[in-house]
């Protein structure tokens, strides 16, 4: 496992670790307790991208074929087995520096990206959607060297349906990136991507999803 797939866990860990202490004390702030990771060579930082600018993003023209797989749309819809609810997901590009896709159901519909910067940095946007409803923005932000992270729901709360949409989101890619990424490790940014959609799938009822920055020290 190559070590930032390790701080990609380890930074999931702390996540899913800190998630009762978020709920149960609204603060700004957290630490956390992970050891320091090991120094490497410095890389040049590149400013994120809003996350408005991150959906709406073209595929990159120079993808490498060698080292990523482009799935087209049709190839990327999956029904989810065994379910009442509706729901196909479209997986329009997955690459080893990009994922980007969209998702519908009968309670609703989603669109994703999830990139890896340059500097060692992951950065997410997921859009929920449902008829009649404000759209709600999810996005997060990860600094696999320095052991940080940045969630921001815009103060939103999740229902039902959101939640549902997330589950199976969640799991829908899994299933694609297993196949993908068939006996080799999944990029820090697919990980990462489903893993918070599952971990936002799970929100307490009525929670308000304000910007938290938890850093570990």
């Amino acid at each position: 496992m190559s070590i930032q797939a390790s701080r990609a866990i380890a930074l999931i860990t702390l996540l899913v670790a800190l998630g009762l202490y978020l709920v149960a004390f609204p603060g700004k702030e957290s630490t956390g307790s992970l050891p320091s990771p090991a120094a490497e060579s410095p890389v040049a930082t590149q400013a994120p991208q809003s996350p408005a600018e991150a959906v709406q993003a073209a595929p990159p023209a120079d993808a490498d074929v060698h080292q990523s797989t482009v799935l087209e749309e049709t190839q990327g819809d999956t029904e989810a087995p065994g379910e009442d609810i509706h729901f196909a997901l479209s997986l329009e590009e997955s690459t080893h520096h990009l994922v980007r896709g969209t998702g519908s159901a009968d309670i609703g519909a989603f669109a994703f990206e999830s990139k890896r910067l340059p500097s060692n940095e992951v950065e997410l946007v997921i859009l929920l959607q449902q008829e009649d409803l404000e759209d709600i923005e999810m996005t997060a932000y990860f600094d696999l060297a320095n052991f940080t992270m940045e969630l921001d729901g815009q103060k939103r709360i999740l229902n039902t349906q959101h939640k549902q949409l997330l589950d199976l989101a969640s799991a829908g890619l899994e299933d694609e990136f297993r196949k993908q990424y068939d006996g080799y490790d999944l990029p820090e940014h697919a990980l990462m991507l489903s893993q918070m959609m599952a971990y936002w799938s799970v929100s307490p009822e009525g929670y308000v999803h304000e910007k938290r920055v938890i850093v570990s020290r």
